[in-house]
């Protein structure tokens, strides 16, 4: 009996490790930036107030400032509500705190907090955009693998686009939510590209050339911040 009872525990055993795992439904790409923004967001300290302000949401709308299927925004969303979702203090410090670094410096905190929706917008693509980038240092990414995952982050970005462009043209059409329901920041700004998107691939926020109409808003409280934030690059080496 033992003879043949060995061979059948480890063939049971090799094709139990070498079973693949049932599909999640998250690719790689999403959950770097996952990973790169709850990272970020930990390391920087950032406030529950903070990031209460870039989740912003309004009755009847989706988040204001990030895009309804964008597959770069919602993988931002996902890290900042599990963020907002973290224990009230990590067990056992006996300071209290939740997060480990010191809060966002003074220059994007008032970002923020700014009524203008192009600075919300613009502290909102400057922090994600540092977020990956250091991400991507840290994991020492060899020249190819960096290359690949430059090319697969443009590739969401130009899904992400392609979804804004898709509620533009029901705005205009007058064929569904639009662009009100699913990218409220957006609003009558055919020129503006998505914050995240272009954070995603080293791109500092564009609102294009042409003078636009006044754009949307959404009054936040102001309050105070210390600091100087890095400015986004022109676009992210591969």
């Amino acid at each position: 009996m033992k003879i043949f009872f060995l061979p059948a525990v480890l063939v049971l055993v090799l094709f139990t490790d070498r079973a693949p795992a049932a599909p999640s439904g998250f690719d790689e790409t999403q959950r770097f930036i996952f990973h790169s923004i709850l990272e970020g967001l930990y390391e920087d300290g950032v406030s529950t107030e903070d990031v209460e302000l870039i989740l912003m949401r309004r009755e009847h709308e989706e988040y204001f400032h990030f895009i309804y299927a964008c597959p770069v925004c919602m993988a931002s969303v996902w890290a900042f509500e599990a963020y907002l979702n973290r224990p009230a203090k990590l067990h056992s410090v006996k300071s209290g705190a939740s997060t480990f670094g010191f809060g966002l410096e003074k220059e994007l905190h008032d970002g923020l907090h700014s009524d203008d929706v192009k600075q919300r917008l613009t502290a909102t693509n400057t922090l994600i955009g540092r977020w990956i980038d250091r991400r991507m240092d840290m994991l020492r990414l060899t020249r190819e693998e960096r290359a690949e995952l430059a090319e697969n982050l443009e590739a969401k970005r130009e899904r992400g686009t392609g979804m804004l462009n898709t509620f533009r043209a029901q705005t205009r059409k007058k064929e569904g939510p639009g662009v009100a329901y699913y990218a409220p920041a957006y609003v009558d700004q055919d020129e503006w590209e998505c914050a995240a998107c272009s954070a995603a691939v080293g791109k500092p926020m564009d609102f294009g050339k042409k003078k636009a109409p006044k754009p949307a808003t959404a009054p936040v409280p102001k309050s105070k911040g210390a600091g100087k934030p890095k400015p986004a690059s022109e676009g992210r080496s591969q």
